[in-house]
């Protein structure tokens, strides 16, 4: 494999690309027009249409019907429920979250450690106006 086709860490540079198309959607960003895509990736704009058209055919992304407009597709569903199933943390734990949720008023969090980071895989809101709350399966600093 040459230099040219790998990513950044060493992993194959147009999978890298993908992801980074992905992970331009979000739950305030469920729809992106081809212009933001292509201004969030930095990427040339026919490299991004030649993602999207592969991310398309797998079901990853969905063109909303104007060939400009996209969002998430429907194969995620799948993974989602795939997603719920592994890391589903179990009535008992999510009890004693409640529980202490309860009791301090803060949101609680489960956290799983992925080399520097954690994720959450499971929260319970908390109930004080002001709280932080993460959002479940995003990436932070540990």
């Amino acid at each position: 494999m040459t230099q040219a086709s790998t990513g950044r860490d060493g992993g194959v540079r147009s999978v890298a690309r993908a992801f980074d198309l992905l992970n331009g959607f979000d739950a305030e960003h469920p729809v992106r027009t081809l212009r933001e895509l292509v201004e969030l990736s930095g990427l040339p704009k026919s490299t991004v249409g030649r993602l999207l058209g592969t991310l398309t055919s797998q079901g990853l992304v969905a063109n909303r019907g104007d060939s400009t407009t996209y969002s998430v597709g429907p194969a995620f569903l799948r993974w989602v429920a795939l997603a719920d199933a592994m890391w589903e943390v179990g009535a008992e734990a999510r009890q004693l979250m409640t529980d202490l949720r309860d009791r301090c008023g803060e949101t609680v969090n489960i956290y799983i450690r992925q080399d520097l980071h954690r994720v959450s895989i499971a929260q319970v809101e908390g109930t004080t106006t002001v709280r932080s709350v993460v959002q479940v399966g995003e990436r932070y600093p540990l």
